[in-house]
C-alpha cells in the first residue's frame, strides 16, 4: 500500500524538496497506486510550499490523476497550471490527450486539438 502524501515528504530534506529537478524526481518515486482524488490535492497544495510548479511538475501530476481515473482531478490540476500562468506546451497536451483517454473523454481530446 502506498504511503500517505505528509509521510512521504518527511523522507527528504527542505533542500531536495526545494529544488524543481529533485522534486520531480522524488514525485516519479511516490507511490500513487491507491491515490484517491484527495490525494492529489493534498500532494498539490505540499508541492506548492515548496516550489512553484512548472510545466513538468504539472505533467506528473496530470499523469497521476489520469491513473486513477479521475476527471476531476485531471481539470483541477490544468485550471491551477493556468492560474499560475503555466501555459500548456505540446507536452503538456500530450499528458493530458492521455489523461483523457485512459477515462474515455473523448469531447475534452478533440478540446486539446483545438
Amino acid at each position: 500500500m502506498s504511503c500517505k502524501v505528509e509521510e512521504f515528504y518527511k523522507y527528504y530534506s527542505k533542500e531536495q524538496l526545494s529544488d524543481v529537478r529533485k522534486h520531480s524526481q522524488i514525485l516519479k518515486s511516490l507511490d500513487t497506486k491507491y491515490f484517491k482524488e484527495k490525494d492529489i490535492k493534498k500532494l498539490y497544495h505540499k508541492i506548492c510550499d515548496y516550489i512553484i510548479p512548472d510545466n513538468f511538475i504539472f505533467n506528473i501530476l496530470i499523469q497521476i490523476s489520469g491513473k486513477i481515473r479521475s476527471e476531476k482531478c485531471i481539470n483541477f490540476i490544468y485550471d491551477e497550471m493556468l492560474d499560475m500562468q503555466c501555459y500548456p506546451n505540446i507536452f503538456n497536451y500530450n499528458i493530458l490527450i492521455k489523461a483523457y483517454a485512459q477515462i474515455n473523454k473523448e469531447d475534452m481530446i478533440k478540446l486539446c486539438y483545438e
